[in-house]
C-alpha cells in the first residue's frame, strides 16, 4: 500500500535533515520539541506539479544549508489513548537561492495538526497541513499555497483482522485560479500475522 497523498506531497512524511533538536517535556503527557536544518530546496516554478514539494528533500547527503530551517513540536499523549499534535515550520529561503529568474528569497510556513484517537476497537486519525510560500514568481502563477487534510476512521474487529476508511483532499497548487481540489477515498483491511507484523490491503 502507498502513503497517503497529504502526507506524501504536502508535509512531505518520510523527509529526513541534518540539524540538531532539542525536547522538553513541562507536564506529564505533553512534549516540546525545536529543531534547526537544513531544510527544502528547489525551484520555485516546479511549485504546484503533480508531486507537491517531494522532489524538493534534499535528504542530508549534498544538502545545502546556507538558508537553513526551523520546525517546533507540540505533542500531547496524556489521555490514554489520544494523541493531538502541532507543528509550525519556518524556513528562510526554500529555493536556496537569490535568482530573480526564481522570483528570489522564498521564505516559507508549514503548519501542520494532527488527532490520533483509539477506543475499545475504533480508531480515528485526521491531519491538515498548509504551506504559505512569500515568493514573487509563485504568487505569480498561483502556487504559492499548498495545502490538504484527511480523516481516517478505523475498526478493529479482532486481535487478527481490522478496516479503515480515508478520505483525503489536498490542493499542491491552491491559488491557481479554477484549479480543483484534488480528492481520493481509500477503503483498506489490515491482517496481523502478529502483533508486529501485518498484512495491508486497500483500493
Amino acid at each position: 500500500v502507498e502513503r497517503n497523498p497529504v502526507e506524501e506531497l504536502i508535509i512531505p512524511a518520510t523527509w529526513w535533515e541534518k540539524g540538531v533538536m532539542i525536547r522538553t517535556m513541562p507536564a506529564e503527557g505533553l512534549a516540546v520539541d525545536f529543531a534547526i536544518h537544513n531544510g527544502l530546496r528547489g525551484d520555485i516554478n516546479a511549485l504546484g506539479g503533480v508531486d507537491g514539494l517531494r522532489e524538493f528533500r534534499q535528504e542530508f547527503g549534498g544538502a545545502r544549508a546556507e538558508d537553513l530551517a526551523y520546525t517546533l513540536r507540540v505533542k500531547y499523549s496524556g489521555i490514554n489513548g489520544l494523541e493531538l499534535g502541532a507543528s509550525l515550520q519556518q524556513q528562510k529561503n526554500m529555493t536556496q537561492s537569490h535568482d530573480l529568474l526564481v522570483g528570489g528569497k522564498a521564505p516559507a510556513t508549514l503548519l501542520e495538526v494532527h488527532a490520533d484517537w483509539h477506543w475499545q476497537a475504533f480508531g480515528l486519525r485526521a491531519l491538515a497541513a498548509q504551506w504559505d510560500i512569500d515568493n514573487d514568481v509563485a504568487k505569480a502563477i498561483g502556487t504559492d499555497q499548498l495545502v490538504g487534510f484527511y480523516i481516517e476512521p478505523s475498526y478493529k474487529i479482532n486481535d487478527k483482522l481490522g478496516v479503515f476508511a480515508r478520505y483525503n483532499n489536498w490542493n499542491t497548487a491552491a491559488n491557481v485560479v479554477a484549479k480543483d481540489d484534488d480528492k481520493q477515498t481509500n477503503i483498506g483491511v489490515n491482517y496481523w500475522i502478529e502483533p508486529r507484523v501485518v498484512l495491508k490491503a486497500d483500493i
